[in-house]
């Protein structure tokens, strides 16, 4: 598989963003936190879409053995999340 989000990472993203954004039209409180989630969890699902899932394209290859020519941006992805969030992945 190449670099990629996979696709069951996607459809699980775009179910998450269709219901919150069923639940940012709720009136009151419900639609108030729905309104403050929406706005968390966007950039973090944007930076994980960017760093992290792409990576796990790879790893099949990887687990079997098997070279591909998407390592080298995986690798670097990799490390750019490590340089991100380095304080809470073990080094």
């Amino acid at each position: 598989m190449p670099l990629g989000i996979p696709d069951a990472m996607s459809e699980e993203h775009e179910e998450l963003h269709t219901e919150l954004a069923k639940g940012t039209k709720i009136q009151g409180k419900v639609g108030g936190a729905a309104r403050r989630v929406a706005e968390v969890l966007h950039p973090h699902i944007e930076r994980e879409n960017e760093l992290a899932l792409p990576v796990i394209g790879v790893t099949r290859e990887l687990a079997v053995g098997e070279t591909s020519p998407d390592f080298a941006k995986a690798l670097q992805l990799a490390d750019e999340f490590k340089g991100v969030y380095g304080e809470i992945v073990p080094t």
